[in-house]
């Protein structure tokens, strides 16, 4: 999934978002020749881009550019056309970029610190850059993107066959491939919920997936759901929604702890991984985002960097949670927010006061006003808020031992502000 923002006719009016979604079908009806057919194309294509990645490799710390030049293009030798290769180079270069985009903002940083004198910051952004290599990109064996220029559909009302649809396009030397496709589910939901199809597809030995777009407009309504994400309750926000045990009795602890019995690889593996993602599926359906117009969830970044991690919740996948949840939201034109989790399971939604000892496992009572409350829901009800942020400094102080007010911005206090912390 991609989410990018298409610009409105007047740059004074807002942005509409545009969400991008791909479904994947299956070339399986095609016979075995066809297939073999794919597979040579699929490998010649990527062969290219690899032989473009490689050529620029050595010039990485000059400009990747966006096209390749001609020149350039007759010395790497292929089998396939001369249209292709452009298109191939094209992929390649954007791959290449990609990965080194990150690698050259931190560089651009680093020259920026010691320009302005930032000796300190400039040395600990460069162990970064040390520690952190850029790896080659292995683009050979995967799938292809394919343009309109090679490309012809037919329906079939137009084919005449029980088949939804078939996709043909050239491989090169005048040979056209012809593939029948049958739309699955997911294809049909997103033709029915308005999505537009693109032209272009991607292409790999076993599947076809097609790419749609729809504009979605966002929300102006005022109200904020704050979302707290654990492992055993997966989801609970502050209006007061948990996710619980499904219809088939499955929780994500229990889902967890299935996966980590199972050997990672294997078909079981494969299998309790489907249900993992299912679950978080049927999660995000109970979230009613109808009255809201922003989310703000915890902002969780390297969890389990530089820790053991148990095998238990090695298999607690959050980042793959924060994903499907900012997919979901964007599709409802609802914005997501990332807070700093700090403290927040630890404070007092009623009163403010924040100390580490209000928190017991599943339960929340607060040791100021004595509110109970349950510990997630009352995380949800904080994430939820626009507390002001508390430095690093403060925090190195340990202030949550002994306990301080933590109110929101504009928030009334109802107790005295003693210890307030802004």
């Amino acid at each position: 999934m991609k989410f990018r923002m298409k610009d409105q006719m007047s740059s004074d009016e807002p942005k509409i978002p545009v969400v991008v979604l791909s479904s994947t079908t299956t070339i399986r009806f095609a016979n075995k020749q066809k297939r073999e057919s794919i597979g040579a194309f699929v490998d010649q294509y990527t062969d290219f881009m690899q032989k473009v990645v490689d050529f620029y490799w050595d010039q990485r710390d000059e400009k990747i550019p966006a096209f390749i030049p001609t020149e350039i293009l007759k010395q790497l030798e292929s089998p396939i056309p001369a249209r292709a290769k452009q298109c191939a180079a094209k992929q390649a270069l954007a791959i290449l970029r990609g990965s080194l985009r990150k690698h050259k903002q931190r560089e651009f940083r680093a020259n920026e610190m010691h320009e302005n004198g930032e000796f300190k910051k400039e040395r600990k952004l460069r162990e970064i850059i040390e520690s952190k290599k850029v790896a080659k990109p292995n683009v050979s064996g995967g799938s292809i993107e394919i343009d309109s220029r090679f490309l012809k559909h037919s329906t079939r009302e137009e084919n005449g066959t029980t088949f939804d649809e078939w996709v043909v396009f050239s491989s090169g030397d005048k040979n056209f491939i012809s593939l029948p496709v049958r739309y699955n589910r997911h294809y049909n939901r997103l033709v029915e919920q308005g999505y537009k199809r693109l032209n272009g597809i991607r292409i790999s030995k076993k599947s076809i997936t097609f790419l749609f777009e729809k504009q979605v407009e966002a929300k102006t309504d005022s109200k904020t759901l704050g979302i707290d994400i654990g492992y055993k309750k997966l989801l609970c926000d502050s209006s007061g929604v948990k996710s619980e045990t499904d219809n088939h009795g499955h929780t994500m602890e229990s889902i967890i702890k299935r996966l980590s019995r199972k050997k990672r690889g294997s078909k079981a593996f494969q299998r309790t991984v489907a249900l993992r993602k299912n679950y978080i599926g049927w999660c995000l359906n109970q979230l009613n985002l109808e009255d809201y117009s922003t989310i703000r969830i915890e902002k969780i970044r390297k969890l389990r960097l530089g820790k053991r991690t148990s095998r238990l919740l090695s298999h607690w996948d959050y980042k793959d949670i924060f994903d499907r949840i900012k997919l979901h939201c964007s599709k409802q034109g609802v914005l997501v927010k990332e807070v700093n989790p700090t403290y927040t399971s630890q404070r007092c939604s009623l009163c403010g006061w924040t100390r580490k000892r209000n928190r017991n496992g599943e339960r929340f009572k607060c040791s100021s006003c004595g509110f109970e409350h349950d510990a997630d829901l009352n995380a949800a009800v904080n994430i939820s808020l626009d507390l002001p942020a508390i430095s690093k400094a403060k925090r190195l102080q340990r202030i949550n031992m002994k306990g301080f007010y933590w109110f929101a911005v504009g928030q009334a206090p109802i107790v005295p502000a003693v210890q307030q912390t802004s």
